[in-house]
């Protein structure tokens, strides 16, 4: 296996596993705005989101990513071609929402090929 298509290699077992299945997330991104004057915390707010394709594996999904080199560290991991930032919030298709804690690019060279994000679950609200 090509690491320079081992995206589109997961993508597809993904998909023949899975007919069907949908992997559009909705991807808000974190802004930083004034920090508060007594605290020094600056303001959080987040975009409305734009929809992305990411395919999200949890931690039982993990026998999806044999032969990868791919490992879920935490609650789940996501993979996607979107760039994407450490803090920004992903909401899949279930409502449940996920921060990104890590983000870890997979470049050949001077070509991006895809980007590996580590996700934590939040409490349902």
């Amino acid at each position: 296996m090509s690491f320079t298509n081992l995206y589109d290699t997961i993508l597809a077992r993904v998909t023949a596993s899975n007919p069907g299945v949908d992997l559009t997330v909705t991807h808000k991104t974190l802004s930083l705005g004034a920090e508060n004057a007594t605290t020094g915390v600056p303001a959080v707010s987040y975009s409305a989101g734009d929809t992305i394709t990411l395919m999200l594996f949890s931690k039982a999904a993990q026998q999806i990513l044999r032969d990868t080199g791919i490992y879920v560290k935490s609650d789940a991991i996501g993979l996607t071609t979107t760039a994407i930032s450490e803090g920004d919030r992903i909401l899949d298709q279930n409502s449940n929402t996920y921060t990104v804690v890590a983000v870890k690019p997979n470049p050949v060279g001077d070509i991006m090929v895809y980007y590996e994000a580590e996700l934590t679950l939040l409490p349902a609200l």
